[in-house]
Parts: C-alpha cells; structure tokens; sequence
C-alpha cells in the first residue's frame, strides 16, 4: 500500500471522493485477509489498488505542475512525499520494533531489527525478495513484511518524477507520443514479471521493476484524464462498476495458491483503473464510495495500513511455541487497529502533511530531516541487531556428545555446546544448497548431481527439500566409494505425486517426468524417495491416505522395473519451530518436543505413513525406511538430543543431525543393495 493511503491531492478542486472510498475498498480487502478470513483469500489484491491509485494521483500531480509551472520542482516533490509518507511510517516502525523486541523469542530478535534496518533505510522489498520470502504463504513472516509495498512506491517516487519529466520534454506536445512511451515502459514491466515468475515468484513479487507496471497503468490513466479522455453517461458508469466488480471478485476468487503477480493481477489492476477512470460519472458506484464510513476509512487508509499489522504479528510472535491466534483473535486485533489508526492519523500523519511548507529552504530542511531520521533508526536497528547477535541464547551447561541409538530421550536444557547453536540452526542446510544441486523456482534441469564412485551401485535420491536433508547421512556413503549418489532434488517438488497433478507448476512437472526418463534410460540399483507428505496432499479434497497411496503407486509403476525402490519414512513435523521455542525455554527444553499423541501435527500413524505402508507390503520391489525412532521416543520426539540440536525448522533435519545418522543409514542401505546385486 505505502503513500498511496496518504498521497492526496494537493487541493480540494482535485479531490477525487470516489478514489477516497476506493482507499477504504482496498485496505479492508487487506484487513480481512490479513486477518485470515478464507472468504477473501485474495484480500492482497488490496495492495494493487493501492498501486494505480498512487500511480495516478502522483502522475497527475506531476502532469498539472509540468503543464502550469513549466517545470517540476524536484526538491518540493519529495518534500512533499516525506512529509506524508515519512513521519507515520517511521513512528510505527519505531514503535513496533521496542515493543516486538519486548516480547518476541530471543532467537527472532536479530531478524527482526535486521527487517527494521532494511525498512528505514527504504529497501525492506529487496530484503524480503533476497531472503526468497513468500508472502502468501510466509510460515512466520515478518512485523515489517507489510512495508514491502511502502518500499516499493518510495522507491517509484525516486525514479518515476525524473523519468516523467525527461518523456514529457522529449515528446513535448504530442500527447500521443507521452502515453506511447509510458505505455512502453508498463508493458516491459509486465512482460519482466510474467518472465521472472517463472525463475523467481519472490523476487517477481517484492522487485520494483516488475511491480511498477501497477503503478504505471495508473499513470496511463492519470495521462488519459489530463488530455480531456473520459467516457461520461450511463456507459461510463457501467464500465466502472464493472471495475469495482472486477477487485472484489479478485479479492473472493484469487487464493494464496493463485500464482501472483502474474495474468491474475490484471484482474484488480485494470478493475481499479476502470473505476478511477470512469468513477466520478452520475451512473458509477461513486454514490456508494462516497458514504461516510467509506470516506472516513478511505481518509485513515495509510495509517490503518500501517498499524494493523503489528497489531496481529506481535501478540502472535509473543505467543511463540505455545500456539497461533485464532481467527477470532484476529478479527478482533483488525477492528482495534480502525481507532488506533485514527489517532496516528490525527496526532501523526495529518499534522505533518497540513503543515505548510512553501519556501524552497524549507523543503530542503523537509528532505534532510527525513533522511536523516531514517537513517538514524536504520543505525539504531543496525548496531543493536550486531549487538543481539553476540547475545548467548543457552542454559550455560554442556551435553554429553551424541551417541547414536533408538528412543532417544531428549535433553532437558539447550546445551552450550550444542551442535548447530541456535543461531546457526536455519543455516544448517546440506552442502547441495549451496552448490546449486538443489533446483528452485522455476530450475527443472533433470541431469542431478553424481557424488562417489561412478562404478559403485548407484543409489538415486529423489524427491523434495525432504530428500535434500538426507543428503549429509548419504555423502559419508559416497565418498568411501561404497555407492556413486545420484541427488535428484527440487524444492517443494515432491517426487510422488499424480505426474498431471494440477497443483504442480509447469517445472515441478517437467523437472520430475525428466528424472524419471534418465532414472529409466539408466537404472540405478536403488532409487530413494523421500518427500514431504504433508506439503503434497495438503490441498487435496480426497482422502490424504488414499491420495498419497495412489501417487506412490503411479510413481513407482514409472519408474524403471530393474531398481529397487526404498521410501523414506517423512521426519515429524514439529508444532513450532525448535530454534524459537528453545530461545524461550533454555532451561527447560521438553517444552519444545513434539508430544506423539497430541501435537505432532501429522502424527506418526498418519494416513501418508500408513498407504508408504501399503504400498511396501503389496510390491516386492518397494521397501519402507523409517528412521523415526532415531528422533522419537514412545512418548514424543526431542528437539535436542544429547548435543546435537535435530530441526533447522519445523520439519527439516539440520545438517548436523542428519549427518549423524550416517552409520545407521549405511547399516540399512546395504542389505537392500546386495540383493539388487544378487537379483
């Protein structure tokens, strides 16, 4: 959203009482998904609309003072621009990291002033988009991930006045050549994002380039209404209700599956430009944005935008391991943020964007106290995230070292010499992250990674991230020369599922029909598979346990009669991240373990594990490998064993564990490749 809630017209002969209540359309549509109400499930759209209208209302602005004064004063501009933008985003970024940092695990504190740093300083989008966030889907996202739209107009309201300004001198008069270049630069960036959705949805998300063309098509429209273009009467207000049809259907149909932005963001993008466009006419819906309520939220949008945010986030990230809000909760925190955003708006936004600032001086001093307040929280933030990261996060004492064995009975404590710290847990991935050999968004090269002996029997690991963390229990193998490793792996790309599932991305697709043709034209003696099961049946309207039954089947009929098939039992998942809750629970981390009965949110006699079960019972040629009792005992399975720390997140091993494994793992495997070898 960002200055769009407060970048109003300069005057009231230019206010726009339609995009007013457009403001209050957008920012409930945001409200109520961030709320998670499922009904709205694409209540982001309200960020779109946001988008168009900023685009509009700051092209107009730039067009009339062009047309009237001759030039564009830069320096008044984002003068201007701070005084509305600046003093409401810093004060609730400011407010909001001292309270979260009060209340939040120790362990998430270094991101969180981290995420602060990137937010004052303006880029919180490139951070999000560098850490390969996904915002429909974050697990634990980030109090400042909203800014992320905020860093994108900032970062528009840099470039857009210069490069408006340089088309318009060029083009002078010929008002057809202006919009033919605007035209040009939205469409390029459309095409870039349509282009980047396929390598990298998270940086297609957050990146300006690929979200300017939002901003931009309220540009084209901003342009069309200064050169006198309008459709008037009953045909001119059809149109823009069909326009605000257009965004509330985004916001009931669209999901956090619906890949975005993509062809999906036409939908809200050319609706909200339909009804800026059209919208003032006697037939639109503007006598219904104009009511009362819709003006008063559509006034408060920008700070309401701001404040509910953390309003949900924080009490939720201060419950920690002990659970999530509840939807209820939820609501209820939205509906408080409307009076809250009220007072910043009155005490906060309105006083700064009222003051008058005329002299040139002035706007200079504007400028520079600006920047120079952003960037002394983005200091603040900075220099205390170095500081909390030499912070220990440990009970003091050590752990005996880890002895390999069945019903592990966890420690009781996080040790400080626990191997990964926690720290160093989310990082603690397979050496194949870091070499390329694990395929990404949009990657589906099926030639894998070889490790070992190319004359040893082959053994073929296949699946997703769950595959990658068995990695480190399978290179010891490998480099002794007793097995050639052939790592076939790609994120959330599960290798057992319907081969024409809908639900996969054209990549996962083709990466995994590719694996399966060079697993077929060279078969290994062994083919691993180990997947998330959670992840791949958790959108399906069937039965989880037939569904996954039925995957497995077709996948091992696909796969070549000459290897032998062994399926990785999946790891539990945790109820919350172990790295966050022990940073609450230092001394007491049973706290942490996944109660086997009650918490674990699969359960060890999931309907998955049973049809890996069935599957294995009724082909000779597949087996089951279970590991389990190697983090489980018969009561709950420990965050912490001995000195080794087991998850990185809230279902992957870390390295470090995984690599412990290696002995029990090489004990298993090699009865299963001499009868492959016998055979």
């Amino acid at each position: 959203m960002a200055a769009s809630g407060s970048a109003q017209p300069e005057t009231a002969r230019h206010f726009r009482s339609d995009v007013q209540g457009l403001r209050a359309v957008a920012v409930l549509l945001v409200l109520v998904y961030h709320a998670g109400v499922s009904a709205v499930g694409g209540g982001y759209v309200g960020v779109d609309v946001f988008f168009v209208i900023s685009g509009f209302l700051i092209t107009s602005h730039i067009v009339r003072e062009v047309q009237t004064k001759g030039r564009l004063d830069l320096v008044a501009f984002y003068s201007r621009r701070a005084r509305r933008i600046l003093p409401a985003a810093l004060t609730v970024l400011a407010v909001s990291a001292a309270v979260a940092y009060l209340v939040i695990p120790p362990f998430e504190r270094e991101g969180l002033l981290q995420d602060a740093t990137a937010t004052a300083l303006y880029v919180p989008n490139m951070l999000f988009a560098a850490q390969d966030t996904d915002y429909l889907t974050a697990e634990a996202p980030s109090i400042f991930q909203h800014y992320w739209s905020l860093g994108v107009e900032e970062q528009f309201y840099l470039i857009w006045p210069i490069l408006l300004v340089g088309i318009l001198a060029l083009c002078g008069r010929r008002r057809w050549a202006v919009w033919t270049a605007v035209a040009g630069l939205v469409t390029a960036s459309f095409a870039g994002c349509l282009a980047l959705m396929s390598v990298s949805e998270s940086w297609a998300f957050f990146a300006l380039p690929t979200r300017a063309w939002e901003l931009g098509v309220g540009g084209l429209v901003a342009l069309a209404v200064s050169q006198g273009a309008r459709i008037r009467g009953p045909i001119g207000g059809a149109l823009a209700w069909a326009g605000l049809v257009m965004v509330v259907l985004a916001g009931l149909t669209l999901s956090d599956a619906t890949p975005f932005p993509g062809v999906a963001t036409l939908l809200p993008v050319l609706g909200t430009a339909l009804i800026v466009f059209c919208g003032a006419e006697r037939h639109s819906p503007a006598w219904l944005l104009n009511r009362a309520p819709m003006q008063f939220v559509g006034s408060i949008s920008y700070s309401l935008y701001l404040v509910h945010w953390p309003l949900v986030m924080i009490p939720e990230a201060a419950l920690g391991a002990d659970g999530t809000l509840p939807t209820t909760a939820k609501v209820a925190l939205s509906a408080a943020a409307i009076p809250v955003a009220y007072l910043c708006f009155r005490f906060v936004e309105e006083p700064f964007r009222r003051r008058p600032a005329k002299a040139r001086v002035e706007h200079r001093r504007t400028v520079a106290v600006s920047l120079a307040a952003s960037v002394s929280i983005g200091v603040v933030a900075a220099t205390s995230a170095n500081a909390v990261s030499h912070m220990p996060i440990h009970a003091g004492d050590d752990a005996p070292p880890y002895r390999m064995e069945t019903d592990p009975v966890g420690t009781d404590f996080v040790p400080a010499n626990m191997s990964p710290d926690l720290r160093s847990a989310p990082d603690d991935n397979p050496d194949i992250y870091r070499d390329g050999c694990v395929r990404g968004d949009g990657e589906s090269d099926p030639s894998g990674c070889q490790v070992g002996d190319e004359d040893a029997p082959t053994v073929a690991l296949f699946g997703d991230s769950h595959a990658a963390h068995w990695q480190p229990a399978l290179k010891p193998i490998a480099d002794d020369g007793d097995i050639e490793l052939d790592i076939n792996a790609k994120s959330s790309c599960e290798s057992v599922t319907t081969l024409d599932d809908p639900r996969g991305s054209d990549s996962c697709v083709e990466w995994r029909e590719g694996v399966i043709d060079r697993l077929n034209d060279d078969p290994p003696e062994v083919i691993l598979l180990a997947n998330y099961a959670v992840h791949a049946t958790e959108e399906t309207d069937e039965d989880r346990g037939d569904y996954w039954r039925d995957s497995l089947e077709q996948t091992v009929e696909a796969l070549p009669e000459e290897s032998e098939v062994v399926v990785m039992a999946g790891t539990p998942t945790m109820p919350a991240v172990p790295a966050s809750c022990l940073s609450q629970h230092v001394e007491d981390a049973e706290r942490c373990a996944a109660n086997r009965e009650t918490t674990l949110e699969e359960g060890l006699d999931a309907p998955t594990r049973q049809a890996e079960k069935a599957v294995a019972r009724e082909d000779e040629h597949v087996q089951r490998l279970d590991l389990t009792r190697y983090f489980c005992n018969d009561e709950s399975c420990p965050a912490v064993i001995d000195d080794k720390l087991v998850y990185r997140d809230s279902h992957h091993l870390t390295r470090t564990f995984s690599a412990s494994l290696e002995p029990v793992l090489r004990e298993r495997l090699e009865p299963v490749i001499e009868g492959v070898k016998q055979a």
